[in-house]
């Protein structure tokens, strides 16, 4: 399971965990100065990303430009696809090509994946960064 992608992990934990990471990875009882405060104040209703961030969970707009855009250039905008496409991926095992992915699609191929693959998997299938 090391190299698999993380699932069911609750919004604050990943919160927690990210102020876990900015405090120094602290060893001990958890408190303000290990989980509850550092990047986010958990002790707000909804926690908000301090101005000092180095390490952060993507907001929903962060996470689009990072799977989607293009990047600058005369060709600067966002792709349909997390897969550097306009065209929708392929649901193929991997390696699969350039514009592959792991989803169970409507009608899937034989061998089709449904389960999570390491991470790497699909090294053909990059993003802009």
């Amino acid at each position: 399971m090391d190299n698999l992608p993380v699932n069911f992990v609750c919004y604050n934990d990943s919160l927690r965990f990210i102020n876990w990471l900015s405090n120094g990875q602290p060893t001990g009882a958890i408190g303000n100065a290990t989980t509850e405060r550092g990047v986010y104040n958990m002790s707000l209703s909804k926690p908000v990303r301090g101005a000092n961030a180095k390490v952060w969970l993507p907001s929903e707009n962060e996470w689009f430009k990072a799977a989607y855009y293009k990047g600058g250039g005369a060709n600067a905008g966002y792709w349909g696809f997390a897969t550097r496409s306009d065209t929708a991926p392929a649901a193929g095992a991997p390696a699969g090509g350039a514009n592959a992915a792991n989803y169970q699609s409507a009608t899937p191929a034989v061998g089709a994946p449904d389960y999570f693959n390491p991470v790497g998997a699909y090294t053909s299938t990059v993003s802009a960064y």
